[in-house]
């Protein structure tokens, strides 16, 4: 059964693996979500009347106004400036969002697969990674719960995860 067992760590690993890169896509996927809307929300006090808030329409300007010339560049600005990976804001921030929500419906299925492990690294893994636990704090638990020394942990068992956790 050593074999087994041997199939069975790699297969752990790998999991292990893909989660950590889940976990790495999430984190840029938001980060260039805050940053698009930040693009954004400067882009739309450049052109707003007031400074706060966008162009409407209520001001019923006559025609080729100031106002309606700001609206056509706003709107370029967002709607047209393919500066963004080949796409306009509106259209890298509605794919991003949407690889966001992707990566987290991937996360929570994986979720599903960890919760089901057992065993010192795995519950090491799991307070980590899902319940962010610090890692001192987690070697600390888990120490306790299976009634061996936190130098143990940290040498048998936090080492071997200690290269999927880099989020």
């Amino acid at each position: 059964s050593t074999m087994y067992q041997t199939i069975k760590e790699k297969i752990h690993m790998i999991e292990f693996e893909s989660m950590n890169n889940l976990l790495q896509k999430k984190k840029i996927a938001e980060i260039e979500i805050e940053y698009l809307n930040n693009e954004k929300e400067k882009i739309e006090a450049i052109y707003s009347d007031e400074g706060n808030n966008a162009p409407t329409n209520e001001s019923k300007a006559p025609f080729n106004s100031e106002h309606d010339k700001k609206i056509a560049e706003l709107t370029h600005k967002l709607a047209f400036d393919n500066k963004y990976n080949q796409m306009n804001l509106i259209e890298r921030l509605d794919y991003v969002k949407e690889e966001l929500e992707k990566c987290n419906t991937e996360i929570e299925k994986r979720r599903i697969y960890f919760d089901r492990l057992e065993g010192i690294k795995n519950e090491l893994y799991k307070m980590i990674v899902f319940e962010g636990v610090n890692p001192s704090k987690a070697v600390e638990t888990v120490s306790e719960m299976y009634g061996k020394s936190t130098s143990t942990i940290w040498k048998y068992y936090y080492s071997k995860i200690k290269k999927y956790l880099r989020n």
